[in-house]
């Protein structure tokens, strides 16, 4: 769940770069010097030999400059795929958590209903809400409220069944994306209660007790993106209501 830096890439591919330039500079010089004075002695001896030497090196010149560019064609490809597979983790990521981020969300909701209309699998969506971010962020700073996203982003992903697709869209909102027939809302809904719990937030000798709302939607045909958000969001404000009544009645 790290977030990527791509710091460190940049001065490993530029570092690489240095090194293979270097490298064929010194071969293309020494080849070069070689050729000079085999041409020279050539000349001044008029010897065959040193001719056919000249000959040899120029031959060997050729192969060597031809198998420089055909690598460092290659190690190119290899760098250009490194930093297209790293712009694409930056696109799709969360800076603050290295979940995944709603871009991602908007197009993984589309492919999860297509497999589900295809009868390949089953759909349910939970959408998680921190609750009391905004006083975390007042009393004790927004540093803290970043640690409090960070605590519950952590433990969302450790409560998520396997192969379940955890984002966060922003600000205090997450949603997890999963096989529905693996586990039940409700079941999810206490698996995730259990794991926030479980992951208090620490600052110093303080300690904040974190929890969450939560809200369920399972897909069922002809059920559109829009139509399973509607759902769930209207199951998460349904859940956080009876939170704030539950509270206030103790």
């Amino acid at each position: 769940m790290n977030t990527l830096d791509t710091g460190p890439l940049l001065e490993i591919q530029s570092g690489e770069l240095r090194r293979e330039l270097l490298l064929s500079r010194i071969i293309g010089n020494a080849f070069a010097v070689l050729l000079i004075g085999t041409a020279t002695m050539a000349w001044l001896t008029g010897s065959r030999w040193w001719f056919a030497g000249y000959l040899a090196g120029s031959a060997g010149l050729a192969v060597i400059i031809n198998f420089l560019a055909n690598y460092t064609r290659e190690r190119q490809q290899q760098r250009g795929m490194r930093w297209a597979e790293a712009l694409h983790e930056l696109a799709v990521r969360d800076e603050l958590t290295g979940l995944y981020n709603r871009r991602l969300f908007n197009v993984a909701v589309e492919q999860w209903i297509g497999r589900a209309a295809a009868g390949t699998a089953g759909l349910s969506l939970a959408l998680v809400d921190v609750d009391g971010l905004k006083r975390i962020n007042d009393t004790l700073g927004h540093a803290a409220g970043d640690v409090a996203i960070r605590t519950i982003a952590a433990a969302l992903s450790e409560a998520a069944p396997k192969g379940a697709c955890v984002t966060r869209h922003g600000g205090d909102e997450f949603a997890i994306l999963w096989d529905g027939a693996a586990v039940d809302g409700q079941v999810l809904r206490r698996q995730i209660d259990v794991s926030v719990r479980g992951a208090p937030l620490v600052l110093g000798a303080q300690s904040e007790r974190l929890s969450v709302s939560s809200g369920f939607a399972t897909w069922r045909p002809g059920m559109e993106s829009d139509g399973l958000l509607r759902e769930a969001d209207a199951d998460l404000y349904t859940h956080k209501a009876e939170r704030w009544e539950r509270l206030a009645a103790a």
